[in-house]
């Protein structure tokens, strides 16, 4: 899957953040992707675009989450229904969900144009909810690279 749409939402409270997504949109353009542009409170700072998450999740074919495992689950979490593939890069403090650290962002523009990397999907949590007569289940999932 070479990805021609990006979906970059980033944690804006992070040092960093801001050149960060700076450098990966030149990077993506560069390359020929284009990028749309928010942060994981859905307001985009860098850009005139003004998408929600869950817009830019029904809008890219890929989402580049920058922040730690917090942030990744916000994302998750305002995606409603639509669910795409998520490549973190860590600018937290957190990165167990992170594919990479921020100062390896090069390599992550790479292999995301490129198509090579591979999706492995985690579950989030399973639920269920009782209330007579009925019962809710679960499980939600979402799909993240690695």
């Amino acid at each position: 899957m070479s990805p021609k749409t990006i979906g970059l939402i980033a944690h804006a409270g992070k040092p960093g953040a801001t050149e960060l997504v700076s450098q990966l949109r030149s990077e993506f353009e560069r390359a020929g992707v284009k990028v749309l542009a928010g942060n994981r409170d859905g307001r985009a700072r860098w850009t005139q675009e003004s998408r929600t998450i869950a817009q830019l999740g029904k809008e890219a074919d890929l989402l580049v989450v920058l922040g730690g495992d917090g942030t990744i689950l916000n994302v998750v979490s305002r995606l409603d229904d639509t669910i795409k593939p998520i490549f973190g890069i860590n600018i937290g403090s957190l990165g167990f969900l992170t594919c990479l650290n921020s100062s390896a962002y090069l390599e992550a523009v790479g292999s995301i144009v490129s198509g090579k990397f591979a999706l492995s999907e985690r579950v989030l949590f399973s639920v269920e909810i009782t209330r007579e007569p009925s019962v809710c289940t679960g499980p939600w999932r979402s799909t993240t690279l690695s």
